[in-house]
C-alpha cells in the first residue's frame, strides 16, 4: 500500500483500487525508490502491475507484468499522470523539473507532468450524458478511471465551481453501494457550504488583492487577484483573514489566504 499524508488532508491510499490479491495487483519495486524532482514538487513512483492473462484455448493462463510510473504532486497528493514503457526509464534533470529519457528525448516533461485525468465537472457531465445509453460505464468505473475518489478530490479540490458535480457523484456512488467514497466526498465539503448546499462565490473588490501562504503579512506571495475575480470562501481567521480558493481557467485551483477587506 502507498499512503499519502499531509496536515490539511490527513492520510489516504494513493491506489485504493489496486489491492494485491492472489490473481494480481500492484507491487512497489524496492530497487527503484521514488524519484523526487529538484524543486520537490513532484515524485515519480515506480510501480509494477502484475496479473494473470488468459490466452484462451489452446493457450494457458500466463502471469504477466508491466511497469508504470505515476507522477505525484507532493503539495496535494494528486497523481497527475500514469505513464508506462520507455518514459519510466528516465531521470530528473539536476537543476530543473524536467524529465529526461536518454536515447529517446531530452524533454519528456509534457506527457509526465501534464494532468491526464478528468475533473469532477467533466467526469459527471460525461457520465450523466451516457448514463441511459447502451454499454455505459458505471459511476464506480468512471471514478476508478481517475485513480479513485481520493485522487479525484486531491487533483480537483472542493470549490464553488464543482460542488454540484461532487454532490451528484456522491449520490450516485451511494446508490451503487459505495458508501465509503460517498461519505468521503460529503465530508470534504463539510463546513464549506451555505444556503442550499452550495458554496457561495464572492468577488474581489480591490484592484489588486495580494495572496498569502498563511494568515500573516510575513507570508505574502508574489501572487494576486484582480477586481471582479470570483473566489470561494474556505475558512475564516478572525475578522482580518479569509482562506479562499480561486479556480484557474485550466481547471486547477489556488488556495491561499487573503485579507477580508479585499472581498465583498
Amino acid at each position: 500500500m502507498a499512503t499519502y499524508e499531509n496536515t490539511k488532508d490527513g492520510k489516504f491510499n494513493l491506489f485504493p483500487m489496486e489491492a494485491l490479491t492472489s490473481s494480481g495487483g500492484v507491487l512497489f519495486a524496492d530497487a527503484y525508490p521514488p524519484e523526487v524532482s529538484p524543486s520537490g514538487k513532484y515524485v515519480i513512483i515506480d510501480v509494477l502491475r502484475v496479473g494473470t492473462v488468459n490466452l484462451g484455448e489452446p493457450g494457458k493462463p500466463e502471469v504477466q507484468s508491466r511497469q508504470y510510473c505515476p507522477v505525484l504532486e507532493t503539495r496535494t497528493g494528486c497523481i497527475v499522470s500514469n505513464q508506462s514503457g520507455e518514459l519510466c526509464g528516465g531521470e530528473w534533470q539536476k537543476k530543473h523539473d524536467r524529465w529526461i529519457v536518454r536515447g529517446l528525448t531530452e524533454d519528456a516533461s509534457t506527457p509526465m507532468l501534464q494532468y491526464q485525468f478528468e475533473d469532477a465537472n467533466t467526469l459527471w457531465k460525461k457520465y450523466s450524458t451516457a448514463k441511459n445509453k447502451p454499454f455505459h460505464i458505471s459511476i464506480r468505473e468512471a471514478v476508478s478511471a481517475n485513480f479513485g475518489v481520493y485522487n479525484l478530490m486531491a487533483c480537483d479540490r472542493p470549490s464553488a465551481n464543482n460542488v454540484a458535480a461532487y454532490r451528484n457523484i456522491a449520490m450516485e456512488l451511494k446508490k451503487a453501494g459505495d458508501n465509503t467514497s460517498s461519505e468521503y466526498i460529503t465530508n470534504k465539503f463539510h463546513g464549506m457550504t451555505t444556503h442550499g448546499g452550495h458554496i457561495e462565490p464572492r468577488k474581489i473588490l480591490t484592484q489588486r488583492a495580494l495572496l498569502f501562504d498563511k494568515p500573516s503579512s510575513e507570508y505574502q506571495t508574489k501572487m494576486y487577484l484582480i477586481k471582479g475575480d470570483d473566489v470561494g470562501i474556505l475558512e475564516e481567521m478572525g475578522e482580518e483573514w479569509l482562506k479562499i480558493e480561486y479556480k484557474e481557467k485550466n481547471g486547477r485551483s489556488i488556495q491561499k489566504w487573503i485579507r477580508s477587506k479585499s472581498i465583498n
